[in-house]
């Protein structure tokens, strides 16, 4: 959908520079792959899409990048819940393609005669540029989704209709079942269920792939 369509065809390039090549590997040969890969990744400098390409955003090749690189989180101490989903900062026009497409969709789910309800509800969708994690590193671009309401009514419904293939599932499904918690706020005065909430909190994403056992 991205850029990453650009890295595809210099890898396709190489590949069949090598692999269809008439006889042994020659210096010339070498000397154009190399040129290859000095443009390619995170070396690339050129960014201009090929002609004709067309970023054409679904709800299954969003889901499958959702399943790479998304992530369902919740702080803790606030018992906050967000959803991100970051990438380099050149692909920050896909993220605003995607932002896009996600607020038509989200809206159509609940379109009343008094206008669109995204509107009024709290949370929404945003972009926030992110600097460099590492020296000599780039900055990136986060897509944020934030607010109880506009996750557990909006978000998390449309997700719902479409089929994970990924682990990733498992995370979601707790997503939701602290989103909608919260959305009705059974955890409030009730330490039973704000610890149950804290519990599953600490089963998702990176810790649910731990090994790590605390002991009491």
């Amino acid at each position: 959908m991205g850029i990453k369509h650009l890295d595809y065809l210099s890898f396709k390039k190489a590949f069949l520079l090598y692999f269809d090549r008439a006889g042994s590997v020659t210096e010339a040969l070498q000397k154009e792959i190399e040129l290859i890969r000095a443009n390619h990744n995170t070396k690339r400098t050129n960014l201009k899409p090929t002609e004709g390409f067309k970023s054409i955003i679904t709800g299954y090749k969003l889901l499958g990048l959702i399943e790479g690189e998304g992530c369902f989180y919740v702080q803790k101490a606030s018992l906050t819940p967000r959803f991100e989903l970051e990438l380099t900062s050149a692909q920050k026009p896909l993220l605003t393609l995607i932002k896009d497409y996600l607020l038509s969709k989200l809206a159509s789910l609940y379109t009343t005669d008094t206008g669109n309800p995204l509107l009024v509800s709290k949370g929404g969708i945003k972009l926030r540029d992110t600097k460099a994690k590492y020296e000599n590193g780039k900055g990136g671009v986060r897509l944020e989704i934030t607010g109880v309401e506009f996750l557990h009514r909006y978000f998390n419904t449309y997700l719902k209709d479409l089929k994970f293939y990924s682990n990733k599932e498992i995370d979601f499904k707790e997503f939701c079942f602290i989103c909608e918690t919260l959305y009705k706020k059974a955890h409030i005065d009730k330490p039973e269920v704000k610890q149950l909430l804290l519990d599953r909190i600490g089963g998702m994403n990176k810790a649910r792939l731990s090994t790590y056992k605390t002991t009491k």
